[in-house]
């Protein structure tokens, strides 16, 4: 819920050179601060600055004191917030028309002035009260006006709220604009703004929900260096959210790989292992079987036999043959056959 749309009023110094350098801002497409903005002008402005220029030019002639003003114009910024509907050219002209109608009769008065002795004995003069007058209509005023729209464009960046400046001269018609500055007058535009957005946009001030609360009353510029710190530590926030999942990722990873390694270390260490248990198995003497020990004492008891024969029959050779015969039968054993 807001109280108000927010409206502002300031006073445009520097006489003539303020005016100039104003109108060229408003409409000025390279300013920094325009940058994401759409402009939308919807008066001449060149040609409403000329008759703010003249009508004081005028006013200052017809004077005979010469008594000149301090400041040539006041500007009004009407704002509402990005989230609501944004107000088309036509909406904009519109609320800029319901702006003029509220502060011609807010300056088309008259004070009822008395006067008064005070304790001291002074003479005083105070406002008892306001007249009706008709010095000029909305129209006329309209042609001492400058009326310029802003709207953010589609591109995402924060340009502020969507606002409509209004500057007015303050002479028309030969009349000085005095009452500009005024308090009330500001509070009556107020109350108007809040009206023609509820009229022409459908949305209340008394309704409306703001995305951020308490955010005090900031220059733009100031607005702007929050929104992008903040836009900075969101995308630092994403940066650091993605650092830990790639974080956690290559420790996966890396645990994946150590247990790898240690299961192919393990497989290399158990071959290892088992060649060596090999090599040592080889190098152990050969034990034969049971049919292979038979057969191998089988050849052992036959050599031992032929043996023990050969030997009995040399010895009864030695015992019964003489020598003489032992001689004969080796001769004849030479011979060939």
């Amino acid at each position: 819920m807001l109280k108000n749309w927010i409206v502002k009023a300031k006073t445009i110094n520097n006489r003539s050179k303020g005016i100039h350098n104003r109108a060229s801002y408003l409409i000025d497409k390279n300013r920094s601060s325009h940058r994401f903005n759409k402009i939308i002008p919807l008066v001449n402005v060149a040609k409403n600055k000329n008759n703010i220029l003249r009508s004081i030019q005028e006013d200052q002639d017809s004077r005979a004191s010469n008594k000149g003003l301090s400041s040539y114009a006041v500007e009004y910024s009407f704002n509402l917030p990005q989230d609501i509907p944004k107000p088309t050219p036509e909406q904009w002209k519109s609320i800029c028309t319901d702006m003029l109608i509220s502060l011609s009769d807010s300056l088309n008065k008259e004070r009822v002035k008395t006067t008064y002795t005070d304790v001291n004995g002074n003479v005083r003069t105070k406002t008892t009260g306001w007249i009706d007058k008709d010095y000029f209509t909305p129209k006329e005023l309209s042609q001492v006006c400058l009326a310029v729209a802003h709207n953010s464009d589609n591109s995402g960046n924060y340009t502020g709220p969507n606002h409509l400046h209004l500057t007015v001269g303050k002479v028309c018609k030969g009349h000085r604009l005095l009452e500009l500055s005024r308090k009330q007058v500001l509070n009556n535009l107020k109350v108007d703004f809040n009206r023609s957005v509820l009229k022409h946009l459908n949305v209340n001030n008394k309704t409306y929900k703001p995305l951020n609360k308490n955010t005090g009353n900031k220059p733009l510029f100031l607005a702007r260096q929050h929104k992008l710190l903040d836009s900075l530590k969101s995308r630092e926030k994403v940066a650091l959210n993605k650092l830990r999942e790639l974080m956690s990722i290559f420790n996966q990873s890396m645990k994946e790989f150590i247990s790898q390694s240690l299961k192919q270390e393990s497989i290399e260490i158990q071959n290892k292992k088992a060649t060596e248990v090999g090599d040592s198995i080889q190098s152990i003497p050969h034990k034969p079987s049971q049919k292979e020990a038979i057969m191998q004492a089988r050849e052992t008891a036959e050599e031992i036999e032929s043996l023990v024969l050969h030997e009995a029959i040399d010895k009864v050779e030695k015992t019964t043959i003489k020598p003489k015969r032992r001689r004969r039968r080796r001769a004849r054993l030479a011979e060939p056959i």
